[in-house]
């Protein structure tokens, strides 16, 4: 399964919000255009290339997360289930636990950006750096794209001023994700607490966070580091004490307080 993975280039959801197609579509097409050869229009040069993204990424982020999970139960320490329980992947030390497999998040960036006093969102940085040294831009992109966009031309600058500016760039990131590894209590009760209401549970989870400390936009392709993933869980099952006291959690949710044994692994790269 492994070398079918290496033959993603690009991880892009094409617009689409993971587990969010049906409003996508809702909002964008259903509801918006009222021209029937338009919305043809539409559907040929957009919908499909859209869906052909998602299915891809969606693709991508269910086999490594089998293959993640899959390591985890080959531990000697795991537990695995017996059939399907909802919300319990396996146990560790009798402690059920959901594995969630995902990335550095966005929000909680930008909550530690806000607390440095910084420009809250990572774009409005490079927009700055941009204009301050006359890097053209399109201004209609989307921030997401606009960011990669950015990024690219910071990165590939022979400019020494810009590559102190993207380099500066770079160490805060450095300095927020290094922080939180060390205190990731705060990360963890953002976890839960900033969860949608569709998708609401307390069960105790265990997070799997990868991180391309260089690059946070290519960390997707540790998701297939077979070999730094089997290396970081091992170490972390063969050392790390489960503490129910340690690791229980108190968060909030709509104003009403829940308890959950939680943990966090990070993969970093």
């Amino acid at each position: 399964m492994l070398r079918e993975l290496y033959k993603l280039r690009v991880f892009d959801w094409g617009g689409i919000h993971e587990n969010d197609i049906n409003k996508y579509l809702v909002d964008n097409y259903i509801k918006k255009i009222t021209n029937y050869d338009n919305l043809i229009e539409k559907v040929d040069n957009e919908i499909l290339h859209s869906l052909k993204s998602f299915v891809l990424c969606s693709w991508y982020n269910n086999w490594t997360s089998i293959i993640i999970e899959d390591i985890f139960k080959d531990h000697h320490r795991i537990l695995p289930t017996v059939g399907q329980i909802k919300q319990v992947d396996f146990f560790i030390d009798n402690i059920p636990f959901d594995l969630k497999v995902t990335y550095f998040p966005k929000g909680f960036m930008e909550n530690k950006r806000r607390a440095r006093q910084l420009k809250i969102k990572e774009i409005s940085d490079l927009k700055e750096g941009a204009k301050k040294f006359s890097i053209p831009f399109d201004k209609t992109r989307n921030d997401n794209d606009l960011l990669i966009d950015l990024i690219t031309a910071f990165t590939e600058s022979s400019n020494q001023d810009i590559q102190d500016f993207y380099n500066n760039f770079v160490k805060i990131r450095k300095d927020i994700i290094n922080e939180t590894v060390q205190q990731p209590h705060e990360l963890l009760r953002w976890l839960y607490e900033q969860q949608g209401s569709q998708r609401f549970d307390a069960s105790n989870r265990l997070f799997l966070i990868v991180v391309d400390t260089n690059s946070l936009e290519d960390s997707w392709k540790i998701k297939r580091d077979y070999t730094l993933l089997k290396e970081k869980i091992e170490e972390y099952l063969n050392t790390r004490s489960f503490n129910k006291d340690k690791l229980l959690l108190t968060w909030s949710f709509n104003n009403n307080k829940y308890q959950s044994y939680a943990d966090v692994l990070f993969i970093l790269k």
